[in-house]
């Protein structure tokens, strides 16, 4: 909508909104066209199918990382549904506000790629926003000053204007994570907030490299049902000797000196995004 050619913006998935009631006539209707389901994120609120290498996400939420950024992104979507008369629901305001948003969500777990920032670009040129709204909005997610920043990002990227070298040290850790991050960034990013500051002893990490639930869900399917089995499979775990096997252990703690060594750098990317 916003790009001056459609198929300028390709697209690796579909996300499609759909109200929490509707979601099993939304999954019938997807299966009907051939989709396989594949997985359930982020709680509940994610819903993956995929056909080949085409993957559709139904959402029953805007999302949001803290409990306040999620409460705004509801009330967003309840004054649409209200007061909306537009095609597509939210104002052209809140579409800026929710892509500056999710480009700050992917950059802080670790990927954003450059063309991130060109939706964000995109949408921001167009005309008759009220940007009094806009920035009341992203200071109350907490993201105003990270949005100033990437606008003069954008401003390097797609005006040629010339960059200050903490724009080119931003813009290293941009390309070299890439749209979609990597494992390794994830973890530094993680330890590298005020949660490794207050923890930052070689025990949490370790416990958090080896043990933490998301892996152990991997490993273990039937935690995707029942949380409350996780302790036990801990001790089956650590009974097998998979932690204590020498290389095993030896690369948890290789990995976590190397989070140690370079929690200055990634704080200091946390630090000039205008994120910490």
């Amino acid at each position: 909508k916003f790009y001056p050619e459609s198929l300028m913006r390709t697209s690796n998935d579909i996300d499609i909104y759909v109200s929490p009631e509707s979601i099993g006539e939304a999954k019938t209707v997807l299966e009907g066209m051939g989709l396989k389901y594949v997985k359930e994120n982020s709680g509940g609120e994610d819903f993956e199918f995929n056909q080949g290498i085409s993957y559709v996400e139904l959402h029953i939420s805007l999302g949001g990382i803290t409990k306040r950024q999620k409460q705004f992104f509801e009330k967003m979507v309840s004054k649409s549904k209200a007061t909306s008369d537009t095609e597509l629901g939210l104002r052209l305001e809140d579409k800026y506000i929710y892509t500056v948003f999710h480009l700050y969500k992917h950059f802080i777990t670790a990927g954003a790629g450059a063309r991130m920032f060109l939706d964000v670009y995109c949408i921001g040129k167009a005309k008759g926003a009220d940007r009094e709204y806009i920035e009341s909005a992203l200071d109350k997610l907490g993201i105003l000053r990270f949005e100033n920043t990437v606008s003069k990002i954008n401003e390097v990227l797609f005006e040629s204007k010339e960059a200050s070298s903490e724009i080119l040290e931003l813009l290293e850790y941009i390309f070299e994570n890439g749209a979609y991050g990597t494992s390794a960034a994830a973890k530094h990013l993680k330890y590298a907030s005020g949660k490794a500051v207050k923890q930052p002893s070689a025990k949490h990490i370790i416990s958090d490299l080896c043990l933490d639930k998301e892996s152990m869900k991997k490993r273990y399917a039937v935690l995707q049902r029942c949380m409350v089995l996780y302790p036990f499979c801990v001790i089956h775990r650590v009974a097998k000797g998979a932690i204590f096997r020498r290389k095993t252990l030896a690369k948890a703690v290789d990995s976590a000196k190397d989070i140690v060594l370079n929690r200055e750098r990634y704080s200091r990317i946390l630090k000039i995004s205008g994120i910490l």
